[in-house]
């Protein structure tokens, strides 16, 4: 890596623009539920002892305070976004404990047109600004398949929002791959994002101290990037773009040991055709920057490169890095200008299909 200055600090905000890969919403249908004191697909709407208005799922209470409304003007959103990380261009997905894999085939099928049909209306309302991931009931392959076909051909809907596991069950499993191979062959991408629920060890042992996030969340990106590479789809369809959270989690600094394992085993064993770190840096596959420190950012760059990282930030929730992704970036010293530029928005803007020569938030993108 070439070392370049650093922009003033006060030049942070300013200069280069910045796409977040990895931001997320709160659906109206939950929030006019709430409002209302009705349930919404299992949701129901409690106050807390201090006052709070919150939702309950089962005996689980979630934790945080949600808004009155969420979306309802994209553009005073994003604005309030530029004016803090200079983000001109938002990718968003349902906040991560609302996939709602709880539900039946139908009922998850409805949640899932209800929840797309909002992220056609934002990308139509703002498509130089937005782009909405949408999302599949992969809880059923046949559902899946069809909500699939409806947010395609209907709504328009090009960007999708996966997770490493549903109810226990990796993507690799047969009810879920055929549905990756779908949207592979329909040429859509997918963000891969962990689970509020369902994460490894959650409730258990990883169930003090904030480990369900701070370990089980990037081990639950890793356990999505492995099974697809050791699943075969990516020498399948090699132009499946993907974007996985976490830097990829904890694999990209692991893979002497997955590796070792492909060169253990016979080749009528093996699922891929090559050692699993020769799919990372392939041109499919991207990867926030969301580490949280220096020196994982430059392994991550070291094994896969800059021309597949982009910004993710977890927008509106705390686990951004301090001071704001898009800021740390354009203020590494660590990298030089061209790489900076890349990571803040061109690698994204080829992800999403975007104009690559025209910055978020100018007329041309």
């Amino acid at each position: 890596m070439t070392a370049a200055s650093a922009p003033a600090p006060g030049d942070a905000v300013s200069g280069v623009p910045a796409i977040d890969t990895h931001t997320h919403f709160w659906p109206r249908g939950l929030l006019t539920a709430g409002r209302e004191g009705r349930d919404w697909y299992g949701w129901r709407p409690v106050t807390e002892a201090d006052g709070r208005r919150a939702f309950a799922l089962g005996r689980t209470v979630l934790a945080f305070a949600p808004p009155e409304v969420d979306l309802a003007d994209p553009t005073a959103r994003l604005a309030a976004r530029a004016e803090q990380q200079g983000i001109g261009f938002e990718a968003v997905q349902v906040a991560g404990f609302l996939f709602n894999y709880h539900l039946d085939a139908a009922r998850g099928a409805a949640f899932c047109r209800e929840l797309n049909t909002e992220l056609a209306e934002l990308e139509a309302a703002a498509p130089g600004t937005y782009r909405g991931l949408a999302q599949l009931p992969l809880q059923d392959r046949e559902a899946a398949l069809a909500v699939l076909d409806h947010a395609v051909t209907e709504l328009g809907l090009r960007h999708f929002v996966l997770t490493p596991a549903v109810n226990g069950r990796n993507l690799d499993d047969p009810q879920i791959l055929p549905v990756l191979e779908a949207m592979a062959e329909a040429g859509v991408t997918a963000n891969v994002h962990p689970a509020f629920f369902d994460k490894l060890g959650a409730g258990d042992r990883l169930g003090r101290y904030y480990f369900e996030s701070s370990f089980a969340a990037p081990v639950e990106a890793s356990i999505g990037l492995m099974t697809v590479i050791h699943s075969g789809l990516l020498d399948r369809y090699p132009d499946f773009r993907m974007c996985f959270t976490h830097g990829g989690g904890i694999a990209i600094h692991s893979l002497g040991r997955f590796d070792h394992r492909w060169h253990m085993i016979s080749p009528a064993q093996r699922t891929m055709a090559r050692p699993p770190s020769e799919y990372l840096s392939a041109g499919n596959l991207f990867y926030d920057v969301l580490v949280h420190d220096e020196r994982a950012l430059e392994m991550v760059i070291e094994r896969v490169g800059v021309d597949q990282l982009t910004i993710g930030t977890d927008h509106p929730f705390a686990w951004d890095h301090p001071g704001g992704a898009a800021n740390w970036i354009r203020s590494a010293d660590f990298l030089d200008t061209t790489a900076r530029e890349k990571i803040l928005w061109r690698n994204a803007a080829r992800f999403y299909g975007l104009d690559p020569d025209s910055p978020p938030g100018t007329a041309g993108s």
